[in-house]
C-alpha cells in the first residue's frame, strides 16, 4: 500500500503487514478489536512500514475497544531498533473497528494526539470492508488517501 504524505513523501506499507492486519477483521459479533504498533523506518520524507505487533495476552480487548498494555509491543520495537542498527523503530499504530468503513472515534483521536511520540506517526484502522489511514504530525491528524503505484 502506498499513500502520499502532504506533497513530500510517501507512506509505504509492505503487503505482508496489510495481510496480517486483515486477518483481524471483525467479521462477526464475537470478534473483539485487535491492534498493535507499526514498525519500520523513516527514509528521508518517506515512512516505510515493514512489520507490526499483534495483540498480546495483557492487552484489553472488547467488541468496541482496544487498549495496548502488553509489554511485547515495546520489546518488539526495541528489538527492531537494535537489530537494524538504529534504523527500524515504532512508526505508527493500528487497530480494528467493527464497521464496514471505519472512522476514528473521539477516543482514537485524543489518544493519538496525546500519547504518541513527537514525530510523524502512521495510523491505520481496519474495518470489515475498508480501512482508514492517517498521519499524526506536530499534533495534527490528517487522513491519507491511497496513491496509485
Amino acid at each position: 500500500m502506498k499513500s502520499k504524505l502532504d506533497n513530500r513523501g510517501f507512506l509505504l506499507i509492505d503487503p505482508e503487514v496489510i495481510e496480517r492486519i486483515q486477518g483481524y477483521k471483525q467479521m462477526n459479533l464475537k470478534n473483539r478489536e485487535a491492534g498493535g504498533i507499526l514498525i519500520g523506518a523513516y527514509r528521508g520524507d518517506h515512512i516505510h512500514v515493514t512489520s507490526l505487533t499483534t495483540p498480546g495476552e495483557a492487552d484489553k480487548r472488547t467488541r468496541i475497544s482496544f487498549h495496548r498494555q502488553s509489554s511485547h509491543h515495546q520489546k518488539a520495537a526495541l528489538k527492531a531498533w537494535v537489530n537494524s542498527k538504529k534504523v527500524n523503530t515504532w512508526v505508527g499504530e493500528w487497530h480494528t473497528h467493527p464497521e464496514d468503513d471505519p472512522v476514528p472515534s473521539t477516543v482514537d483521536m485524543e489518544s493519538w494526539r496525546h500519547a504518541l511520540p513527537n514525530r510523524p506517526m502512521a495510523l491505520l484502522i481496519q474495518g470489515r470492508c475498508n480501512y482508514w489511514l492517517g498521519l499524526r504530525e506536530k499534533g495534527v491528524i490528517t487522513k491519507l488517501e491511497a496513491a496509485s503505484l
